[in-house]
């Protein structure tokens, strides 16, 4: 075993050396083209031109690999390039929709403001809260306050109908309370029979009153603020009766009314700059309560 490793060796050194000497030796033999070619001549060169062939169309298929490979590295960079600059137009257009959206609520809001004998005063929704966080009014947060000389009390309202009014103020913003905050209550009018109510906050989305059963009531029946008590001006449109029951004497009935306006959808809305006389009237009053005090002890 040991004496047949170095035949082993040389032959394949010999074979190695006809492959890589061969080549030389039969291009510096070849045959005029016109010549006869002999037969050992005839065989060696039919044995290198089946080489010749095998070598030609491995290089040719490294090449295309190459070439191929060369190709999917360009298509690959055109496709990154394409898909970023798609990324890039759905952004442009999904800014473009969200402007045309805001424009076409501002257009809305500014026909409400021109038809309405109101003076009234644009703001914008900063955050919402639906009672909770120890907060026990469901609330808007809007981005203008006392130093737009805004005041407790004044109604809010959007080109749909009637949101609720400021319940508190600050320097830059204010904070208003929903027309479905159970705290809430306003005068009303039922559109077509002209009954009046008293129009309570029920849930996050409904509002509710009770009329004597001798008052007639439909479902769908418009209601609107009857301009009687508080900052409400008359006809501001609130919502539609959504619901009637009645109670088990058959004296009343309870109606829910869904509200027109969606609190959890507005962007932008107006303050109807209405000044609560008798909410100030109260305030000072208590003041002049905490000052005497104060005074006496």
């Amino acid at each position: 075993m040991k004496k047949s490793q170095p035949r082993s060796f040389f032959f394949k050194i010999g074979l190695f050396s006809i492959i890589a000497i061969g080549p030389f030796f039969y291009f510096s033999l070849a045959p005029k083209p016109w010549g006869a070619m002999g037969g050992i001549f005839f065989m060696v060169n039919s044995a290198y031109a089946s080489i010749e062939k095998v070598i030609h169309d491995f290089g040719f298929g490294v090449k295309d690999t190459v070439n191929s490979y060369v190709d999917l590295l360009e298509v690959k960079k055109e496709n990154e390039l394409i898909k970023s600059e798609l990324a890039e137009l759905y952004k442009k257009l999904n800014n473009y929709e969200e402007d045309q959206r805001e424009l076409s609520r501002l257009r809305k809001l500014l026909d409400f403001g021109k038809k309405i004998p109101l003076s009234l005063v644009a703001v914008e929704i900063l955050s919402g809260n639906a009672g909770g966080g120890g907060d026990p009014f469901r609330s808007l947060r809007i981005s203008k306050g006392s130093l737009h000389d805004l005041e407790p009390g004044m109604p809010m309202l959007t080109e749909r109908g009637l949101v609720g009014r400021i319940l508190r103020t600050g320097l830059g913003y204010s904070d208003v309370q929903s027309l479905v905050d159970p705290n809430f209550n306003v005068d009303v009018l039922l559109e077509r029979s002209r009954v009046r109510a008293i129009l309570y906050g029920y849930n996050n989305s409904l509002c509710q009153m009770q009329l004597p059963r001798s008052n007639e009531a439909r479902i769908g029946d418009a209601i609107i603020t009857s301009g009687l008590v508080g900052t409400f001006p008359k006809g501001i449109k609130i919502g539609e009766i959504f619901s009637i029951s009645y109670d088990t004497d058959q004296v009343h009935q309870n109606i829910l009314v869904q509200p027109y306006v969606n609190i959890r959808e507005i962007e932008e809305a107006f303050i109807v700059y209405k000044k609560d006389s008798l909410l100030k009237d109260i305030t000072a009053f208590k003041e002049y309560k905490n000052e005497t005090r104060s005074q006496t002890q």
